[in-house]
């Protein structure tokens, strides 16, 4: 249902299921999302960088990982 709201606020699926995904769950690395979501790591990052562009997402290291956390989009 979100997923479906995000689109039709312009997200295509990937960026949109991703978004969704750190919403629902937190701050996350990308070897998680890829396992939890079906999106190849590749995919995450590109998706990712796109959400980021946007100002959606942003994104930190910790322990030699990248984590991903969703921004409140007001």
């Amino acid at each position: 249902m979100i997923i479906d709201k995000l689109k039709q606020l312009g997200l295509n699926s990937g960026e949109a299921e991703l978004y969704a995904y750190l919403i629902e769950n937190g701050d996350s690395p990308v070897s998680e999302i890829a396992s939890e979501i079906s999106i190849g790591r590749t995919n995450i990052y590109e998706y990712a960088r796109s959400l980021k562009d946007r100002g959606l997402i942003t994104d930190y290291e910790k322990q030699r990982k990248i984590y991903y956390h969703a921004e409140s989009p007001i």
